[in-house]
């Protein structure tokens, strides 16, 4: 235990600056590994150690180089790692067959007299056999939405269990796994967000409800087959922020121009395109990590023949939103000092067709003018009647079909232009007058009888 403790404390203490090394990091199942570090300055190196780093910080040796014992593997490692090169300067191992209890950190010791431990770490992730396992590499999903993430095994094998991990750096997740026996489940942490949708074992896909930026990352799918071991497949979420975007037309100082600007905010930074030609774009990065972009554009009122105008926005090949603005009226001024307000695409159509309304309602009210003066004309020139007349016409009965001689007799007689002598004269020829002749009266009875 004591030894232990000294070589923890001797490991953890090295100055790594001083050291350089490579390794891959990831590997096919079933495949190798390989390892080398080096140090510039030799002196007081006594021995370099080849060790593991579990999760729980545990650390185990695998292999040692001193010149006094020379290259030794310790048990149960012979064979599986192998020094490929051995010296106090420079060391290599190989990793043969890895599987997934490989996954792991490793680390490359130079122990120094006397200042200890000089060290490099590297670690690595097993991949399973993808060539049989069809995945979508990539994911595009936006915040708060619900994502699917599949994997399919393209050819038919005995499948005993399915199993989907989240890859973390330096660990991994098991998010859930779905059997013949057990059916599916949804391990702690993951329950009420993750489910499966496809619980096959040939084809398998889970549903991400509401993600979140904790989501985004790459996931693992496992095939494990009897006997041929785990064949994996990795699909990678990224997730993009994008909010709707703000389209906007104003006038410009100008009275036969208008400024298009068009504001979209998501996260990477977003496209902002217009349906108008000559635009540019300025961006600014904001406080939560969002992007906002904003892109403009001037137009010519009197020559543009469109509505209205759009906006797009999309984040990376997410989906993408659209928005649409109408086209402000622009009022006009005629010569005579009538404003006329019309679209910017048919103010030319709507100028001739306004001014002869005009004309028309000028000249009905200059008919209707000379008319009513004609009428006024024609009452002026009519005679005027004597009140006498007329207050002996508003007495004088009616009396229908009367003959006019018989009228005339029994009507009273004018008073125009007469005086009072000469209208007792006529009174007494029309007496006489009136009286019947005896002949004729003798002729009218006759012709009565008969």
């Amino acid at each position: 235990m004591l030894l232990m403790l000294l070589l923890t404390t001797l490991l953890f203490k090295g100055c790594r600056s001083q050291i350089t090394g490579y390794g891959n990091k990831t590997a096919d199942y079933g495949g190798d590994a390989h390892y080398s570090c080096s140090v510039a300055d030799t002196t007081g190196v006594l021995q370099v150690t080849w060790q593991r780093v579990f999760k729980e910080k545990f650390v185990e040796n695998l292999a040692t180089y001193s010149e006094r014992f020379g290259q030794q593997v310790n048990d149960p490692h012979a064979g599986k790692v192998i020094f490929t090169e051995a010296s106090l300067r420079s060391t290599s191992i190989t990793l043969r067959n890895v599987t997934w209890g490989d996954e792991s950190c490793y680390v490359c010791s130079f122990n120094v007299y006397p200042d200890g431990s000089k060290r490099q770490q590297t670690c690595l992730t097993v991949q399973g056999q993808t060539s049989l396992v069809q995945c979508q590499h990539e994911v595009l999903a936006a915040l708060g939405d619900n994502t699917y993430l599949s994997c399919r095994l393209i050819q038919s094998k005995d499948v005993v269990q399915v199993t989907w991990q989240k890859m973390i750096p330096g660990e991994t997740k098991d998010v859930g796994s779905y059997d013949k026996h057990f059916g599916q489940k949804v391990n702690t942490g993951f329950q009420g967000r993750v489910e499966f949708k496809s619980d096959g074992l040939q084809n398998s896909s889970i549903v991400i409800r509401n993600v979140t930026d904790q989501d985004e990352g790459c996931y693992r799918c496992m095939f494990n087959i009897d006997p041929d071991g785990a064949f994996t497949g990795i699909t990678c979420l990224q997730l993009y922020e994008l909010h709707e975007p703000f389209l906007h037309v104003r006038e410009s100082l100008s009275a036969e121009e208008l400024v298009v600007s068009c504001s979209a905010t998501g996260r990477p930074a977003p496209t902002v395109t217009l349906t108008v030609p000559h635009h540019n774009s300025t961006s600014v990065t904001n406080t939560n990590g969002t992007v906002t972009v904003t892109t403009t554009a001037v137009l010519s009122r009197l020559h543009d023949n469109s509505h209205r105008v759009g906006c797009a926005a999309r984040v990376l090949s997410g989906r993408q939103i659209d928005v649409y603005e109408m086209i402000p009226e622009v009022t006009l001024s005629l010569p005579d000092g009538l404003d006329v307000k019309s679209g910017s695409d048919n103010s030319d159509l709507n100028v001739p067709l306004i001014i002869g309304l005009v004309v028309i309602v000028i000249c009905v009210a200059a008919a209707a003018v000379i008319a009513f003066w004609l009428k006024q004309k024609h009452q002026n020139r009519e005679p005027q009647r004597d009140p006498e007349d007329n207050k002996r016409d508003t007495n004088e009965p009616v009396t229908p079909l009367m003959n006019p001689e018989l009228r005339q007799r029994i009507s009273p007689h004018k008073s125009e232009r007469i005086n009072q002598p000469e209208r007792s004269q006529h009174l007494k020829r029309n007496l006489f007058s009136n009286q019947p002749n005896p002949k004729e009266a003798e002729k009218e009875s006759a012709d009565g009888n008969s």
